[in-house]
């Protein structure tokens, strides 16, 4: 695809080094300043690979080379959650082949396979469920003193997950589960594993080795477990249903990467998401206050809820990069790539782009009542062929909770908190400290501090 204009930096040496260390230290805070310094396209070349082919890598904030990108799956591959890759034969390297990471005609039949199970009249059917969950933990939240608010959000998410995808109900194994799955995460995107991948015991590297082959052997298990008849309509039955190139039904560790992907996406996207909701609504103390007014008069159905969502997904978006692959050499934006080369679509760049969203820094609910949302508008869930699966589920579980939380209890951030972010396979506060009290609507501003703040309102990148 052609560029227009001038052509894009290539960096390269030092200044490519210098460029990969900020992105490392902060991906979100200086993706904003090198775009605004280098323009919405410009490329590194990795130091110390002796120009290597298919070593490039190519940020791009434009909306229009993003559609090109993501509409073309044959072309431009996705590369998979993990960073780490393992030894061969190894439950790392196996819990890496996922759906995310295939391509080609295989994948396309597993997501028509999981498909039907997660449209959104399959999950609407299960609001009041959804409901039910939300309110009952809720309901259990103390009032008055700080408590892990991070931890809270994800509990009534995991429980979401595995009653309504996974049909496992309040079962305990499957919030074990979802915390073996998280904390394999983590690992994979800590830096001394990636810098360092040396299997001696004790250093990080062979932790996460250790962590993947329990967390394979959970999974196979846990399949093992809740496997009901193959024409079952939850998601372990569709995964035990499916049957690999040769018509064989898949392995046990080909089944428990599958469940890896499957089970981990659906919990670890949405409460993101949510946690990002609750502090853009403690930060935001009118919309907060609208959302209780419209909430107590509508319910969930109100448009306002949606708007408070897409305006979350849009200053806070779960996944800050879409990354992939070239399949083949070609152009992108006037940037030369050879086959193998990656691209970083920066969403969380593109969310804030001021030639589409006036005043792009605040949080403005009130905009998606009158503009018309669609894939890349804003870019959160992906895109194209290879669109997040799990779109509707996430997007329910959040507006659920928030109708829940909203009307019952008045939510504040701990005054003065230092809240980070970490990133991982989605960006998420480090920690996020909770006040709650009967909701009273004396909502007041959040004051919270730390790279969790640079992305509220009128936060200056």
């Amino acid at each position: 695809m052609a560029g227009s204009g001038e052509s894009p930096p290539i960096l390269s040496g030092w200044d490519a080094g210098r460029a990969y260390a900020r992105l490392v230290l902060d991906p979100i805070h200086n993706a904003f300043r090198l775009h605004g310094e280098l323009g919405p396209v410009f490329a590194i070349d990795p130091p110390f690979t002796n120009g290597k082919k298919g070593r490039r890598g190519v940020l791009v904030a434009r909306q229009d080379l993003a559609e090109h990108v993501l509409d073309h799956p044959e072309a431009f591959l996705t590369v998979g959650l993990s960073l780490v890759r393992g030894p061969k034969g190894s439950a790392q390297r196996r819990l890496r082949d996922g759906l995310i990471r295939m391509n080609g005609p295989q994948q396309a039949v597993f997501r028509r396979s999981y498909a039907p199970g997660l449209t959104k009249t399959r999950v609407g059917a299960h609001a009041q469920e959804m409901s039910e969950v939300a309110a009952a933990e809720i309901a259990a939240w103390p009032t008055h003193s700080a408590f892990d608010g991070l931890t809270a959000l994800k509990h009534i998410v995991r429980r979401a997950a595995a009653s309504l995808l996974f049909n496992a109900g309040s079962d305990d194994d499957a919030l074990r589960l979802a915390g073996l799955v998280e904390r394999h995460s983590a690992l994979q995107y800590s830096l001394f594993p990636l810098v360092a991948p040396i299997a001696f015991p004790g250093l990080p590297y062979d932790r996460l080795l250790r962590h993947a082959e329990r967390t394979e052997q959970a999974l196979m298990d846990w399949i093992g477990k809740n496997h009901q008849a193959q024409d079952g309509d939850d998601m372990v039955s569709r995964i035990c249903a499916l049957r690999d190139e040769g018509g064989s039904p898949l392995c046990p560790s080909a089944q428990a990467a599958q469940l890896w992907t499957l089970y981990g996406a659906s919990f670890e996207t949405t409460s993101t998401a949510l946690s990002w909701a609750v502090m853009h609504l403690a930060w935001n103390p009118e919309a907060a206050r609208r959302l209780l007014r419209e909430l107590s008069r509508d319910g969930e159905q109100t448009p306002f809820l949606d708007a408070v969502v897409d305006e979350t997904l849009r200053m806070s978006p779960p996944v800050v990069y879409q990354v992939r692959r070239t399949a083949a050499d070609c152009e992108l934006g006037g940037v030369p790539l050879n086959q193998g080369d990656r691209i970083f679509l920066s969403a969380a760049v593109m969310n804030r782009d001021p030639a589409i969203y006036s005043e792009p820094n605040t949080f403005a609910p009130e905009r998606w009542l009158t503009m018309e949302t669609n894939a890349f508008r804003p870019l959160a869930f992906s895109a194209g062929p290879r669109r997040c699966l799990g779109v509707n589920f996430a997007r329910a579980v959040i507006k659920s909770t928030l109708a829940a939380l909203w009307p019952a209890l008045l939510v504040k951030v701990k005054p003065a908190a230092e809240i980070g972010v970490r990133i991982a396979i989605t960006q998420e506060p480090r920690i996020l400290p909770l006040i709650v009290s009967h909701q009273n609507g004396k909502f007041v501003g959040a004051s919270f501090t730390g790279a969790a703040a640079r992305q509220m309102s009128h936060a200056v990148h």
